[in-house]
């Protein structure tokens, strides 16, 4: 039931700040802010997971993280409480509650089929997010058009219920860490189809930010990820012989 909890409330509910966020923040952006995902993973396995220990270059790396998240923002001090400033910070919220949400599970080592699990969990999550839409005087409706039709339909089978399923399948197998690692390839997909479908635009420092994020989280993670590869590698050697 705690996994479910932890699912239904940070996986599915924290979407709500981002579906806010995303109305004053830009595809690009949103994705850039999405690929925090791995290093704030992190910081919430350092209280949840005991196992996991920094070191001195660990730290440096989680500075570097909260540079690279400075750059990316760059909250304007004469306009702290602007529309952009405010849904980036919504977006990082929900980047926040899906990286607790992975490592709460994790923590909790559910028993339950993970089927079973994304199915409980996306419905109580849909509940509550029904609940807070209520809660803040929206109405409910349906698409009135063919392309919203398509676009929610989408939402829900592809971007939800096969895209939860896949992804209670990797945090069984390999853990809330190595499934965030999956965030750095957000970034690059969304730009691309901000820049070509809605003519958006992304500046260099804001590329920079995340480079320096990239860093910082290898430096953090170094010894997890060259386990990794390491056991790739010999896995790989194994098939070959």
């Amino acid at each position: 039931m705690s996994a479910i909890l932890a699912g239904a409330v940070f996986l599915v509910g924290s979407n709500a700040f981002l579906f806010i966020g995303q109305q004053t923040v830009s595809t690009g952006m949103a994705a850039i802010l999405q690929s925090l995902l791995p290093i704030v993973t992190s910081l919430w396995a350092l209280g949840f997971l005991p196992e996991e220990r920094v070191s001195m270059m660990g730290a440096f790396g989680i500075l570097l993280g909260f540079l690279g998240v400075g750059l990316i923002v760059r909250p304007d001090p004469s306009n702290l409480l602007g529309n952009e400033i405010v849904g980036r910070f919504l977006v990082f919220l929900q980047v926040a509650g899906v990286a607790l949400g992975g490592v709460l599970i994790q923590r909790v080592g559910p028993t339950l089929d993970k089927a079973a699990l994304s199915g409980w969990s996306m419905f109580i999550g849909g509940l509550l997010l029904h609940a807070v839409s209520v809660g803040v005087g929206e109405s409910f409706s349906l698409p009135t058009s063919f392309e919203a039709s398509v676009s929610v339909a989408y939402l829900g089978v592809f971007a939800t219920a096969i895209a939860f399923f896949i992804y209670f399948t990797l945090l069984e197998v390999r853990g809330a860490l190595e499934t965030s690692l999956i965030s750095y390839l957000i970034p690059v997909v969304a730009t691309v189809v901000g820049v070509v479908a809605l003519g958006e635009s992304i500046t260099p420092l804001t590329v920079i930010g995340f480079l320096v994020v990239f860093t910082g989280f290898l430096l953090l993670k170094r010894q997890a990820i060259a386990e990794i590869l390491n056991e790739t590698m010999g896995k790989k050697e194994k098939t070959g012989s």
